[in-house]
């Protein structure tokens, strides 16, 4: 996806959405150690920094460190709190912390940005460097949607099979549950979903979210030679989604997967 300022606004309503779905930004355990302070967060993957910034501002007296690979996202020293920040960094390269740094750790929306295997790695970075206690939470979308017009379905089938060429799993999600309980210092783990409605149909919200995944296939500019049609043909069918959505009473699922980090040896 280009980072251009099309992106970053794309970013910042995605966010928001998110939010409202799941009527807050998080839903692991952690609202105590946030209020009282002195906890230290972990946002991997952050894009625009959204998420860092509103919790942020909600716990003024926590720490919450945002990783990305490219900084041009990030909000300026002057758009953010002071117990924020923001690192560039490659994932894949391992978190540059220690072992057990971070009380919470959060990543969303990464499965456009790895392989199976590198996304199963970066989970197990999450785990190392979340504290004995901490939590993980991962949020994800099940991008494969429900109730599609046939102008969607030709979109998501030939995205889907441009993904799978590329090395990539569009249900990529399916992968996270099974991941989290092969690690044995995890516990208490939790999946939750959500179902969205897409379009007119489901009012004001529903026709945002619709809109988000519109802008995300018309910045997908590869996609009109892979389907080998020109380009306005290609945005002929985008614009169709609005109306076929509420005459199928289009939506996905968009999931939450929260752990607990234990140490084995106070278990034994």
């Amino acid at each position: 996806m280009p980072s251009d300022e099309m992106e970053l606004r794309r970013l910042e309503i995605a966010h928001v959405l998110k939010r409202f779905s799941w009527k807050g930004n998080f839903s692991a355990p952690v609202e105590e150690i946030l209020k009282k302070g002195k906890a230290t967060v972990l946002d991997a993957g952050c894009g625009a920094g959204c998420w860092v910034l509103d919790l942020g501002q909600d716990y003024p007296n926590s720490t919450f460190v945002g990783i990305d690979i490219q900084s041009k996202g990030f909000p300026s020293v002057n758009e953010r709190s002071p117990n924020t920040g923001f690192l560039v960094h490659n994932l894949l390269s391992g978190i540059p912390f220690p072992d057990e740094t971070f009380d919470y750790v959060h990543m969303e929306s990464m499965w456009l940005a790895f392989t199976k295997q590198q996304y199963m790695n970066v989970i197990h970075e999450l785990v190392r460097v979340t504290k004995y206690h901490g939590w993980i939470e991962i949020y994800e979308v099940n991008f494969d949607l429900k109730n599609l017009g046939s102008s969607m379905k030709s979109v998501q089938d030939a995205f889907h099979a441009k993904l799978k060429e590329n090395g990539f799993d569009p249900m990529l999600f399916l992968e996270i549950s099974k991941c989290l309980k092969s690690i044995n210092e995890l516990t208490n783990i939790e999946y939750k979903k959500v179902n969205v409605s897409l379009g007119g149909w489901a009012g004001r919200y529903g026709e945002y979210t619709l809109g988000a995944i519109k802008q995300f296939y018309e910045a997908a500019t590869y996609m009109p030679d892979y389907m080998r049609i020109s380009q306005s043909d290609y945005q002929k069918l985008i614009d169709e989604f609005d109306k076929q959505c509420t005459q199928n009473h289009t939506s996905l699922d968009i999931y939450r997967l929260i752990a607990k980090k234990v140490n084995l040896s106070e278990t034994q």
